[in-house]
């Protein structure tokens, strides 16, 4: 049986949410070094769904801001904490520092889980709060994909996806 969550609508989801993304990479407050934003979208049997990467940082990339690796590595790590504690991780230095454990990434805003412990996406690039903002575009975006897909069963009566 295949799940309705699967990499085919987290990629639609980035190609429908890309223009906003973009959008909000062009704010001056939301940028703190390069235009640039790393997406990881994980599911809760630890699946990487998609890596996905936005560049508009002009000229060339500052020794200053690290590596685009870690950029890639920190959006994975956000989005398996998020799902872990299935709260955003820009609430879980406030509000649960005991919950958590060594190895836990918690430092920035950007880590949002989906519903129901299904999924979580990570974003690091641009400032904690529009990395979760454009997690949180991500998610909703999925969600929509998801329902237009329930819907048509629903519309051909089908009792099954």
């Amino acid at each position: 049986m295949t799940a309705v969550l699967h990499s085919v609508i987290v990629q639609q989801a980035l190609h429908l949410a890309k223009p906003s993304i973009l959008k909000i990479m062009e704010e001056d407050a939301f940028v703190w070094g390069p235009k640039y934003v790393a997406i990881a979208a994980v599911s809760n049997h630890d699946e990487l769904l998609t890596l996905d990467i936005l560049n508009q940082t002009p000229g060339t990339w500052s020794p200053d801001w690290g590596f685009p690796d870690e950029f890639m590595e920190i959006a994975v790590w956000k989005a398996k904490t998020a799902l872990r504690f299935q709260i955003p991780t820009s609430q879980l230095a406030n509000d649960y520092p005991l919950a958590l454990s060594y190895g836990d990434y918690f430092r920035y805003a950007g880590g949002v889980p989906g519903p129901l412990g299904t999924f979580a996406v990570g974003v690091s690039g641009l400032t904690g709060r529009a990395d979760e903002m454009i997690a949180r575009i991500v998610i909703a975006t999925m969600l929509g994909i998801a329902h237009t897909e329930v819907d048509a069963a629903i519309a051909e009566k089908r009792k099954k996806l």
